[in-house]
């Protein structure tokens, strides 16, 4: 137990610095995003959707082949040596391209380090520790974000936003070290009896189960929308705020507002709403947030109403649809549970940001009233896939109790 303690204490650290690292860059990533004309943002979710089509494999590949006490290093001081790199390349007056290429390399390394720590964090721990020490650890990450968010809108505009690049390089190598901490002693050999296969192989799996198809249609009537609000808040911080610096603190100081915010609902409210309002209840709050906050844009397009919108947006899905989310998967077996959310993750999520910018680039100015009956059909979808998640529970609870009678 005292080694379990110290690891779990060493994993909410690394948790810590690494998401700590990413939203220290994630700010500068939606600044560079808004150098040129918002017109081309849709290209850089298509573009994103692409380098992860082709880098998924290889990464996969390597996850296979490699231990993790040599692949996990070797990943973040891969992605350190990056953004070294990207400092002298930012720090002068960035080029459109240069620009472009970190907004999608920020996407690649969120997805990738944090697919890396969680993958670690499976071998590290059985099932009966991760029960205990997950939660501590998730909330690390949390405090991580927060401490990110808040050092970047601190100084960005003092330091310039492209030395926060060597800031998170350093926060990165410290999560290495904590890393090594953590690594320490047994890791139990967890492997799964689940062969290995392409993800876009399951997809003819997903078709086959209305339960999956709706979770899955949740996520991506979740992604459509909020590229269409991503790319709402671009246009309208691109006319009304100026600069590199300045952007990048207001987009962290949205950052900090939304993970406070989460903290407290998480630690008050997710419990309550899971086990007393049930899955359902829990699953509309973020398409009904959504539907107002649109119809709110609809009227009075503005940078303060679309903050507004985005805090309370991505707050209610840290706190509330998240949570809910993983909750849908517990009922189904477990190939269709790794099939299910290695494919609704990745492509769907992905796929799902590329539709929502080829679709605002069509509709542009309108994307709020477009966006009202894309909600109202997303609420449709998590009332019935609520209610299915209910009985598909009731089902295995039926199940248990006629196995042990």
């Amino acid at each position: 137990m005292n080694d379990e303690r110290r690891a779990a204490l060493w994993a909410a650290a690394y948790h810590f610095l690494l998401l700590a690292a990413y939203y220290t860059v994630r700010p500068l990533r939606d600044a560079m995003g808004l150098r040129g004309s918002v017109k081309t943002l849709p290209w850089l979710f298509a573009g994103t959707l692409a380098v992860m089509v082709v880098t998924t494999p290889i990464f996969a590949a390597l996850v296979e082949r490699m231990p993790r006490r040599r692949f996990v290093p070797l990943i973040y001081h891969f992605f350190a040596a990056n953004l070294v790199a990207f400092f002298f390349v930012l720090r002068a007056d960035p080029s459109t391209t240069a620009a472009r290429v970190f907004f999608i390399w920020t996407s690649i390394f969120n997805l990738f380090a944090v697919s890396v720590f969680w993958g670690f964090m499976a071998d590290r721990f059985d099932a009966a520790s991760a029960a205990r020490r997950y939660g501590w650890i998730a909330f690390g990450g949390t405090l991580g974000a927060m401490a990110g968010a808040g050092l970047t809108s601190l100084l960005a505009e003092r330091i310039g936003a492209a030395n926060l690049t060597l800031v998170a390089a350093l926060l990165l190598e410290a999560a290495v070290l904590c890393f090594y901490q953590v690594a320490r002693g047994h890791i139990p050999s967890l492997k799964s009896d689940i062969p290995h296969r392409p993800v876009w192989t399951f997809a003819a799996k997903l078709v086959r189960s209305p339960y999956l198809l709706a979770i899955a249609g949740y996520m991506l009537l979740y992604t459509i929308t909020s590229t269409f609000a991503y790319l709402e808040q671009a246009r309208l911080a691109q006319s009304a705020v100026h600069g590199d610096a300045a952007r990048t603190a207001l987009f962290a100081r949205m950052d900090l507002y939304v993970n406070l915010f989460s903290l407290i609902l998480q630690v008050t409210a997710t419990g309550f709403l899971l086990r007393r309002a049930g899955v359902t209840i829990t699953l509309l709050i973020l398409p009904a947030v959504t539907l107002v906050g649109f119809a709110a844009l609809a009227v009075h397009p503005s940078l303060a109403a679309i903050i507004a919108f985005q805090v309370a947006r991505r707050t209610s899905d840290y706190f509330a649809a998240r949570p809910a989310r993983e909750l849908c998967y517990v009922v189904v077996g477990r190939e269709e549970k790794y099939a299910a959310k290695s494919f609704i993750d990745t492509f769907i999520y992905r796929g799902g940001d590329a539709l929502g910018a080829s679709a605002f680039g069509l509709v542009g100015v309108v994307a709020p009233v477009v966006a009202l009956p894309l909600c109202a059909v997303w609420i449709v979808v998590a009332l019935f896939l609520g209610q299915r998640q209910k009985a598909e529970r009731q089902k295995l609870e039926s199940r248990a109790v006629s196995a042990s009678s």
